[in-house]
Formats: structure tokens, C-alpha cells, sequence
């Protein structure tokens, strides 16, 4: 696994889910701080897969103001709109 890592570093390729994956069922291969990012990497990924809610760009004017927004479930969103997405819970 040691030549797996050097290979993803020198080259600056992305991790694929199947990777992150292998390193997190697979401890011993890679040090302990190798396998906290593996993990931080997959929590991240699934949080940002789809959005939490969605706020109208009239709404962006609302929180300026520091006032309320129209939050809205993603399957209304549109284009245009900005999407909200809630922080991932990182297992230590």
C-alpha cells in the first residue's frame, strides 16, 4: 500500500471512492493519519453528493439584511439558486 500512496502523491491523481474505501478497511496498511483523512475524504464526498436545502437568489438579498430567506427543499431548487449542504460528522 506504501507504493499505492507514493504513486497517488507523485502523480496528484484524485482518490476514487474505491480507494478511500480500501484504506479505511485496511489500517495496518498506511499510517493512522492516512486512514483519519481517507475517512474525512468519504464523510466530505457524501455530504456534498446532493444539497440540504436551497435558498432563492432573493432570498441571498434577505440574508444580506440580515433578515429571513426562502429555504426551500432541493427538489425545488433551479438554476440559479444556491444550495446549502450541512457539514459532515466526522467519526475520530
Amino acid at each position: 500500500m506504501a507504493s499505492f500512496m507514493g504513486w497517488v502523491f507523485r502523480n496528484g491523481s484524485m482518490l476514487t471512492e474505491e480507494q478511500l474505501n480500501h484504506i479505511v478497511t485496511h489500517p495496518d496498511d498506511v499510517s493512522h493519519q492516512v486512514v483519519a483523512m481517507a475517512k474525512e475524504l468519504l464523510a466530505y464526498r457524501a455530504a456534498f453528493a446532493r444539497p440540504y436545502a436551497v435558498i432563492e437568489p432573493l432570498g441571498m438579498t434577505y440574508i444580506g439584511d440580515e433578515n429571513a430567506a426562502m429555504v426551500w427543499h432541493p427538489k425545488h431548487g433551479e438554476d440559479g439558486d444556491t444550495r446549502l449542504y450541512l457539514k459532515p460528522l466526522i467519526d475520530e
